[in-house]
Formats: structure tokens, sequence, C-alpha cells
């Protein structure tokens, strides 16, 4: 806690995180939490490290080669992954989401481009193909209560002239 204040930064991307099950971790400085691994998961903590560097581009990318490589890793990791998934006191955590019932503005704009006439695909001599006209005429048989979801309102809006 005290280096994430002095930093004012907190660490991002992707982190491992070990458990032991049974084992409550003390969130002392220095810890009696176990950390210990075994040869196998530093193998495979290792190889996750440079597979990092790989895809953040700091190691020469060959094609080829990086195909083999990568296979090999999950080959090794499906050999050494042993998952125990113990829950003893299971317990639901709600976090607070102020955002969750505001419109999403990508989708809005989204809308707003794909309807705007101005756009030089919108023609009122625009056809549907043949799936795309049977798509139609089964949006248009569904009872007045349904509600359409984004993509079928867009796709009756583009062809709302045929």
């Amino acid at each position: 806690m005290v280096l994430v204040y002095f930093l004012s930064t907190l660490r991002h991307g992707m982190h491992d995180l070990k458990v032991w099950p049974g084992v409550e971790a003390d969130g002392k400085m220095p810890t009696s939490t176990p950390g210990k691994t075994t040869a196998t998961e530093d193998q495979m903590n290792r190889l996750a490290k440079l597979s990092k560097k790989h895809h953040k581009g700091q190691m020469l990318k060959v094609d080829w080669l990086d195909r083999l490589t990568f296979r090999e890793i999950e080959m090794i990791n499906e050999d050494a992954d042993e998952v125990d998934y113990v829950c003893t006191n299971p317990e639901i955590v709600k976090l607070p989401e102020p955002e969750i019932l505001l419109d999403n503005l990508v989708e809005i704009k989204h809308h707003k481009l794909v309807r705007s006439i101005r756009s030089g695909t919108v023609s009122r001599d625009l056809k549907p193909n043949a799936n795309t006209r049977d798509h139609l005429n089964q949006i248009v048989s569904y009872p007045p209560t349904k509600v359409l979801t984004s993509e079928e309102k867009d796709l009756v809006w583009q062809f709302r002239f045929y």
C-alpha cells in the first residue's frame, strides 16, 4: 500500500495470482503467506514473461518459429496445468457500477452513422439479396410486442425503402 502511495500509479497488464487452498493471506510485510513455487511453475512463469515480451514487440518476430514456439508453450501448459477449484466460503461481492444504466456512446454514434441519410450507400433503389430478404420478412412477421435487436433495427433501416 505504501509503495502505491509513493508512486501514485498502479501496475497494469496481465498478472498471475497464486492461491493456496486453506491458507489466508496475512497482508503484512514481511508476509507469512507461502510463496514458493515448483520448478514446473517457474518454467511456466518464465515462458509467460517471454510471451508477454513477444506480444509487446520487444522481441524479434519470426512467423514460422513463433508458431512452433507458441504451440510448444501450449503443450507445456497443458501438461503442467493442475487447477484445483476450491471454494470453501463463497461470498457474493456487489460492486456499484454507476455507468451501467447510461447509454453506450459508441453504440449511439454507430447508429447515427449507419442510419445517416447523407452517407453515399443509402439509396431508394437498394435491394436485399435472398438471405437478407428472408431475414427482413422474418423481422416483419414478429409480433408488435417483440423488441428488435440493434442489428435488426439497422437492417430494417437500411432497406426501409424496399
